[in-house]
């Protein structure tokens, strides 16, 4: 039974994709891509067709026909190709029209080729120039099967209806023969159209999950903030204008540990890490290790860093662990600065060096305040 199923579940599935809004983005840029290639080869060659036919050597009573289609055709190719270089490309956005457009250079191409090789057939000619142009559209683009079915049945009908009109009959032979071309033209294109929206999940979904762990790996596990490796990355930040930079820590964290347990140690440093983030911001909080944090805000002044460095010295007044309420201190050494453009790593770590060289000399004086770098 299973057996039988799944034929007709991959049916279901190959013509009946629904692909998100993420998926149909990269099906409309890939589409958009190569239709205005496709109008510019378009373009041309109906632009040399349309001089052909200015020439002495091309001379039948279809000329002033031949003529409008063709310069029909190199209007709608180059109006296309070049709109979209002007508006869309150049101002790396998608105008509310482009879709639409493309509707109606693809129609209108069909459109033109179907009676160009209607008129061919007149002179002994068959349906080359509307097979090319079909095939053409539906190797280059993206359509779901809906839309390869309307398409292919749309422009097929047309084709036979004008072939017979011009023919004077039905001819079965021909028609099948014409059928089996479209059919194939059809389930190519819908294959394609699956294919590629398989292919763009697996890439999505791939990307998504590489940028989990990146983002996993620029950020702390106990406190949530950032970590070391995410202050080196956010280092481009602080080039532009002068940053509030400080190193702090938790005075006597070892004997916290000691005391009360690493688990309740832990609870201190969530707490502490939760302080810094209230006052100066998440996105700004960087955990270096244990008990030491380091806070970096572009263009603060230095009211509103020594408001927030008040706060910080209170912070740890009331933590509650065990049922009880601890108090704890903290210390830390803070600068202005601006980092420049080069060598930012170097930077970084220059600046850490005189944090850290202040945050000594609060240990070796007492504890519990912050002193400028």
């Amino acid at each position: 039974m299973k057996s039988i199923l799944k034929p007709g579940r991959f049916i279901m599935d190959l013509f009946f994709s629904n692909p998100n809004k993420e998926v149909q983005k990269h099906i409309d840029d890939f589409n958009l891509k190569y239709v205005t290639l496709l109008a510019l080869i378009f373009g041309i060659i109906q632009f040399f067709y349309f001089s052909l036919t200015f020439t002495p050597y091309y001379d039948c009573p279809d000329r002033i026909a031949y003529r409008i289609l063709y310069s029909v055709n190199t209007i709608i190719c180059f109006f296309f190709y070049f709109s979209v270089k002007l508006f869309y490309i150049k101002n790396n956005r998608k105008a509310l029209w482009v879709e639409r457009i493309q509707a109606i250079v693809i129609v209108g191409v069909t459109a033109c080729t179907i009676l160009l090789s209607n008129l061919d057939f007149n002179y002994g000619g068959d349906c080359i120039i509307y097979c090319s142009i079909v095939l053409a559209i539906t190797t280059l683009t993206l359509q779901s099967s809906f839309q390869a079915a309307l398409y292919h049945f749309i422009a097929g009908s047309f084709y036979l209806i004008f072939f017979f009109l011009y023919k004077g009959g039905f001819d079965i032979g021909y028609a099948i023969k014409f059928l089996a071309f479209m059919i194939l033209c059809f389930a190519s294109g819908v294959v394609k159209y699956k294919l590629f929206v398989e292919r763009t999940v697996a890439q999505i979904e791939l990307t998504n999950i590489s940028e989990e762990f990146r983002q996993s790996s620029l950020k702390d596990t106990l406190t949530s903030t950032k970590n070391r490796r995410a202050l080196i990355q956010d280092s481009y930040l602080f080039c532009s204008e002068k940053c509030f930079f400080l190193f702090t820590d938790i005075d006597h964290f070892k004997n916290v540990n000691d005391s009360y347990g690493h688990q309740n140690g832990d609870l201190v440093i969530q707490y502490y890490a939760n302080k810094l983030c209230s006052i100066f911001g998440k996105e700004h909080v960087y955990r270096f290790g244990g008990d030491e944090f380091m806070v970096v805000v572009p263009a603060m002044n230095k009211q509103s860093a020594d408001q927030g460095l008040e706060l910080l010295k209170t912070s740890l007044q009331d933590v509650v662990f065990d049922n009880e309420s601890h108090s704890f201190s903290v210390s830390g050494g803070y600068l202005f600065t601006r980092l420049g453009c080069e060598d930012l790593t170097f930077k970084i770590e220059d600046i850490l060096r005189k944090l850290d060289h202040a945050l000594y000399e609060v240990k070796n004086n007492g504890r519990g305040y912050f002193i400028q770098a």
